[in-house]
This record gives structure tokens, sequence and C-alpha cells, in this order.
């Protein structure tokens, strides 16, 4: 039930990471050297996970294959912004602060990847440089990638060959990749939540307090609706008079609202994937229910006020 397995060091949305400074430089001991994400994998890894192989080939778990690498998109276009990087050499530079002794790790790029995430959903497409995993790996983890024609095939797999393999390691439930999106999620999703609970419960508010506002407007008006419906005036233009008052409130409120809101929009950024924080069309949709829920919650007391008996009104007085 197995189509493709292989093995990984670091999990992808794991919350774990490793990561190298490199350079293309002939003398790397003394260049600049650029930051990026590493990862140590197995053969045929980048087809279980299904990321596609843009150029060149994948690694094999061979030691003849240990000075090779591949790297992301993004990886081949940080180091070698102006020409093609297959087949070029990088070096892997790490400086022991404790030493002070410099070592390099040169390997060739034999393939590129294409660009997936690293650790985080809302991080961008940061640059991953894949080596093989070899007798010189340096292991974060070690984990089993398995693609399966079921879930359930795959976990019986999963489960029979570590009992071959290593009948002695402790078993940990395997997961899958949604359930480790999932998780690595789980905290935006929550804020969401809280979010949307607390908008929808200040939306609710924000029509009780027009409703209250204006009735208790109405009530006090009462004598002056009635002097001017004696007068002539229509209900039509009552009612345009309670609304009135609403739309002024309203603007005062979405003007002040709304530039507290583009501010506010910056603190959560960090949050939002795929979503501008000043997406114009999410201010105006804002703004939109504000009016509608404002608009209903002044209905009442307008009915309320076009209602009101003009000599009923009067002997109040």
């Amino acid at each position: 039930g197995v189509e493709s397995a292989s093995v990984v060091s670091i999990l992808p949305f794991y919350g774990w990471g490793d990561g190298g400074r490199f350079t293309t430089s002939s003398d790397p001991g003394h260049a600049t050297t650029v930051e990026a994400n590493i990862n140590e994998v197995g053969k045929d890894y980048f087809a279980t996970v299904g990321t596609k192989i843009l150029a060149g080939r994948g690694l094999l778990n061979d030691d003849g294959d240990k000075n090779s690498c591949v790297v992301s998109e993004s990886a081949a276009h940080l180091f070698f912004p102006h020409g093609p990087a297959l087949g070029q050499m990088l070096h892997d530079v790490e400086h022991n602060l404790q030493t002070g002794v410099t070592t390099v790790r040169d390997c060739q790029i034999v393939g590129i990847a294409q660009n997936t995430k690293y650790d985080r959903v809302e991080e961008g497409l940061a640059p991953i440089v894949y080596y093989p995993i070899t007798s010189q790996s340096r292991l974060v983890g070690l984990f089993l990638a398995i693609r399966g024609r079921t879930v359930a095939l795959a976990e019986e797999a999963y489960r029979k060959t570590l009992h071959e393999l290593a009948p002695t390691t402790p078993e940990t439930d395997p997961a899958t990749f949604e359930e480790l999106f999932s998780d690595s999620i789980a905290s935006q999703q929550l804020l969401s939540g809280l979010s949307g609970f607390f908008a929808a419960l200040a939306l609710l508010l924000s029509g009780i307090g027009i409703y209250g506002l204006l009735a208790w407007s109405v009530t006090q008006r009462t004598t002056e609706i009635g002097v001017r419906m004696a007068l002539g005036a229509t209900r039509r233009r009552v009612f345009l008079l309670v609304l009135r008052q609403t739309a002024v409130l309203l603007v005062i409120g979405i003007a002040a609202g709304g530039a507290g809101a583009f501010f506010a929009a910056r603190a959560v950024r960090g949050f939002l994937y795929e979503v501008r924080a000043e997406n114009p069309l999410i201010f105006a949709g804002a703004a939109l229910a504000l009016v509608l829920i404002a608009l209903i919650a002044a209905s009442l007391p307008a009915q309320r006020a076009v209602s009101i008996d003009p000599m009923e009104a009067l002997r109040t007085e």
C-alpha cells in the first residue's frame, strides 16, 4: 500500500529548524555569508512529499553524494541572482565562537527544488539548502515520510518498519501532513476565532447602543415631532429626520474607527497569511456591516416616531 517513502531530518511545520551561513566565494573563510535554512533528506524525499524538482535531480542515500546538495528556487535566486545555479559550488561556513575555528562544508548543487514552507505557514518562501543523509549527517531528528494509497496502509507500513528496524525504539503516533499543517496554525485559528467573536460582540453592542440612543431621542422629541406633524410634516420626512441623526453618528464613528483600525491592523500583520492588513475591501466591508446594523437598529425608533399621534403628543406637554 506504500507508493513512496523516505526519511527527513526536519518535518515541515514541525516547529524545529536548522540553519547555516553560505557563500559562493572561492575564499569562503573570509567572505560575506548569507543565512539560509538547512534540511537533510533521504532518497525520494521530494517525490514523497510532492515537491517538484525543477531542474537537475534529487539526492541519494549514498556517501558518494555527500558533497551534493539541492537548493530551493528562492535559494538559487539568492545565491546566483545573475546566472544558473545548477552545477555551481556552495560553501557552508560555520564559525565556532568557543574555539575560534572556522569549518567549511562544500557542496555542488545537483538540483533545484520547488519553493516550500519550512517551519510556519505565515513565513515567506525562505531559502532552503537540502543535504543528503549520509554517515556525516548532523541530524536534528529523523522522521519517516510515507505516501500511501490510504492513511491506514501508510500507518501499518510505518509500524511494521519501525518494529523490524528498531524494535526497542519508543513508538510515536504517526501524523498526516494535514494534521501537521492544522497544528502549525492552531494559534492563528484561535486568535482568528476570538477576534471574530469579539468583533461580532462589538457589532451587537453598537446596534444596541444606537437603538437605545435613538429610542431615548425620540422619547425626548415626542412633542417636537407632534408639532411638526401637526404643521404638515409627512411620515416620510419624520422618518428621515430620525435617520439623519443616525447618519451623523455613523459618519463620525466610521471616520474615527477607520483611522484607529488602520493603525491597529499593522499590529496583526505578522499573524496574517496571504491577506493584506490594509486591504481596502476589508475596511469597506466592515463599514458596510456597521451601516446595515445601524440602519436596522434605527428603524425601530424611526417607526415609533412616525406612529406618533400629533394630538396625543401635544397633550403630553
